[in-house]
């Protein structure tokens, strides 16, 4: 299943639904899980303190 299969289903599994259980709401939750896989990102060090220097440039002055 593609992420738009998985629309397609989850549009159909919702259609005419006011409320979900708490075991449906795990079914469509597994669901996207098995077609949606988003890789953690680790930033490297370099990453890490550019964004510092960004969002926090007195900070980062202070450091140096």
């Amino acid at each position: 299943m593609d992420v738009t299969n998985l629309v397609y289903w989850l549009s159909g599994y919702l259609e005419d639904r006011e409320s979900l259980t708490q075991n449906e709401v795990i079914r469509v939750k597994e669901m996207i899980r098995e077609v949606i896989s988003i890789k953690p990102v680790k930033p490297s060090d370099a990453d890490v303190k550019k964004m510092v220097d960004t969002l926090f440039p007195d900070l980062s002055k202070t450091n140096e």
